[in-house]
C-alpha cells in the first residue's frame, strides 16, 4: 500500500507558514509525530546548485560534512550527504524532527576561522535545519519553494520529503558571520535543494 503525496507549494521558508502548507501537501490532519512514529535509518541531503560553490569559493569559504557524512560532486551540484541517525519526524503527521548524524563544517579562508555544527536535525515543525555549535543551538537553513513527499508503507515503512529552495536563516547569517568574522551571509541566500528519505516504524 502506497500513500504517495506529490505537490507545489510556493511558501516562505519556515514557521507556520510551512506547517500550513505541509499540512495542505500531506491532505489531512496534523497529528503529532511524537504519539507512534520513530525514524531509523536513512539519509538527507543538501545539493548546492553552481552559482553558491561559485560565490563560497570567492569569498574563500568552504562547506563540507563531518564523518560520518559525505561530500560529492555531479552535473553542476555538489552534494553533501548526511546519515538519519533517528528522529520522530512524520511528513503525514507535519510535526517531530528527523536527526542527522555528521555535522556542517564552515570554513572561511580568509580570516583562517571555522565553525562546525552538529546534531543536526530538520525540524518539520519549524522548516528549519539547525544543529549545536558549542554550547548553542542555532537554525541554520530553511526549507522553502516547491515541497513535495511520499509515504510508504512498506515493508519498510518509508517517507521522504524534498524542498526545491534551501535559503540561509537570519540567526544562521548572524551566527556565522559573527564566528567566522565576514560579512558574507545574509538571510535569505539560496544554497540549493533539500531532500530526504528514511524509514520509519511504529512505536505504539
Amino acid at each position: 500500500m502506497r500513500n504517495k503525496v506529490t505537490r507545489a507549494a510556493a511558501v516562505a521558508a519556515g514557521g507556520a507558514g510551512l506547517a500550513a502548507a505541509l499540512l495542505a501537501l500531506a491532505g489531512g490532519a496534523a497529528t503529532p509525530a511524537l504519539a507512534g512514529i520513530e525514524d531509523t535509518s536513512g539519509t538527507a541531503s543538501i545539493a548546492i546548485n553552481h552559482a553558491t560553490v561559485t560565490r563560497l569559493a570567492r569569498a574563500g569559504i568552504v562547506l563540507l560534512p563531518s564523518a560520518p557524512g559525505g561530500a560529492s560532486a555531479g552535473g553542476s551540484r555538489e552534494h553533501v550527504t548526511l546519515p538519519v541517525s533517528g528522529g520522530d519526524g512524520n511528513y503525514i503527521g507535519t510535526a517531530g524532527s528527523v536527526d542527522l548524524a555528521g555535522g556542517l563544517v564552515f570554513t572561511d579562508g580568509a580570516t583562517g576561522r571555522s565553525v562546525t555544527i552538529t546534531s543536526l536535525a530538520f525540524s518539520y515543525d519549524a522548516g528549519t535545519i539547525g544543529g549545536t555549535s558549542g554550547t548553542r543551538h542555532v537554525a541554520i537553513l530553511s526549507v522553502g519553494g516547491a515541497l513535495s513527499g511520499s509515504s510508504n508503507a512498506g515493508p519498510p515503512a518509508t517517507q521522504t520529503f524534498t524542498a526545491s529552495e534551501l535559503l540561509v536563516t537570519a540567526s544562521g547569517a548572524r551566527y556565522l558571520n559573527g564566528q567566522l568574522h565576514t560579512k558574507y551571509f545574509k538571510a535569505g541566500q539560496q544554497v540549493g535543494t533539500f531532500a530526504t528519505t528514511y524509514e520509519t516504524q511504529s512505536t505504539s
